[in-house]
């Protein structure tokens, strides 16, 4: 009885798991609204808030699982009419109210009760680490969004720029060709650059638009083309990175913890399986009032009391008891290789994000000292145009190619970012 009661008042007492107010990714990236949307969709988002009902559920069942384990007391309500012969030494009543109150218990003298209490118990905890696994896949989920959103924000304003200098430059051909400075050629060379730069605008408000469509979905909230966010080029992850990824952050992903809660529970079932080889003792109380005798409906003469003990053993059962447990084991070995194949692919995953982070890195930083270097050649073009050294059309030549290049310094830095948010997720949330 003592290790029930250790199993239940934890369960009665512990409140369901709760998301912090902010995790490392979001400080790390310290966006307001960021923040603002993650935690909208913690309180929003349909499929994690369904999460809260299946905790609660088990949590219901384990309750539900602790009946077996106390006194079930019962009170029913009886009528009998009829007689007995007139020569019958005892004489009855024609009209009979009885009320039986019973009682019945069957002691959890093997721990089998027990054991099938902590198995719901363990049910319980397996899904309360599947929210935080849904929670973790949330975050990551609209963090990768966001930026996805931002990103093309600063795509769309950039290929706008560069359409604008390809038009321009595009009405000073055709001036030319009027001019007779040069030929046809130039001028449908410039049309068919500015209609694939057109097309390529709209493939990116395309893609920006369907991702903040779904971005709405994510969040629980309607989102719109002006939702608030903030600007890409000052979006920078300023949390640290640690150099290596310690194996508590691996062991604390919650898929690794759910297959460890799922093999607790799996030895506890084969423990039960094994019990219920054991013998069953029950114990009934039995005390009934009734006017069979006389009109003193609760007096003590006219009720009718007893206890009944009994030891139950099943001798034969077809074997269902013996392969039950061997199903039991069977399921803890496939559970344990489970788990040994998830650490494996958990390790396997923050290394890759670790090697995508530094190689990312590194491609970003020189990304961006191309881009300098190419920002360095159109201001040098900017000072020959100034001094009649170069025509206006190879300055907007410059100009576009600068663009160009800081159109490829943006998605470098996504890509890069988004790396920061894959290792949120391998290391289980523990940046």
């Amino acid at each position: 009885m003592t290790d029930l009661i250790k199993i239940i008042l934890p369960l009665l007492l512990s409140p369901l798991p709760c998301f912090a107010a902010e995790n490392s990714l979001m400080s790390g990236f310290g966006d307001k609204d960021l923040n603002y949307y993650i935690n909208g969709a913690l309180a929003n988002n349909h499929e994690y808030k369904k999460t809260e009902s299946l905790i609660e559920a088990y949590r219901q069942r384990a309750l539900y699982a602790r009946g077996d384990a106390l006194p079930a007391v019962s009170l029913a309500a009886q009528y009998i009419r009829g007689s007995l012969p007139e020569t019958s030494p005892i004489q009855l009543k024609d009209n009979i109210f009885m009320l039986p109150l019973t009682v019945s218990w069957e002691p959890d003298i093997f721990g089998k009760n027990s054991r099938k209490t902590e198995s719901a118990r363990k049910a319980y905890d397996i899904a309360a680490v599947k929210r935080t696994g849904a929670e973790i896949l949330l975050v990551s989920e609209i963090a990768a969004a966001y930026i996805g959103i931002m990103e093309y924000d600063a795509l769309i304003k950039n290929q706008e720029e560069i359409i604008n200098l390809a038009s321009d430059k595009l009405g000073r051909t055709r001036k030319m060709l009027a001019s007779g400075i040069t030929d046809n050629k130039a001028v449908m060379n410039g049309e068919q650059a500015l209609e694939k730069l057109s097309n390529e605008l709209k493939v990116m408000k395309l893609t920006r638009d369907a991702a903040i469509n779904n971005f709405s979905v994510l969040t629980g909230t309607a989102a719109a083309e002006d939702m608030p966010r903030g600007d890409f080029s000052g979006f920078e992850y300023r949390g640290q990175i640690r150099s290596g990824i310690k194996s508590d952050s691996v062991y604390g992903r919650p898929d690794i913890m759910e297959i460890e809660k799922r093999l607790e529970q799996l030895n506890v079932n084969t423990e039960t399986a094994r019990k219920e080889l054991l013998p069953v003792f029950s114990i009934t109380g039995l005390i009934s009032f009734n006017n069979a005798v006389s009109d003193e409906f609760f007096g003590w003469d006219n009720s009718v009391r007893g206890v009944m003990g009994q030891l139950k053993q099943d001798l034969y059962a077809g074997g269902r008891k013996k392969a039950n447990i061997r199903i039991k084991e069977a399921e803890y070995k496939a559970a344990f290789e489970d788990y040994r194949q998830t650490a494996l692919e958990a390790f396997n995953e923050i290394n890759t994000a670790m090697i995508h982070i530094r190689y990312n890195t590194d491609i970003y930083e020189a990304t961006k000292n191309l881009s300098d270097i190419e920002y360095k050649k159109r201001t040098d073009s900017e000072i020959k145009f100034s001094r009649g050294v170069i025509s206006y059309p190879e300055f907007l030549d410059a100009e576009i190619s600068y663009l160009l290049s800081a159109q490829e310094v943006i998605k470098r830095k996504a890509e890069k970012l988004i790396d920061y948010i894959t290792l949120y997720k391998a290391t289980g949330g523990n940046l």
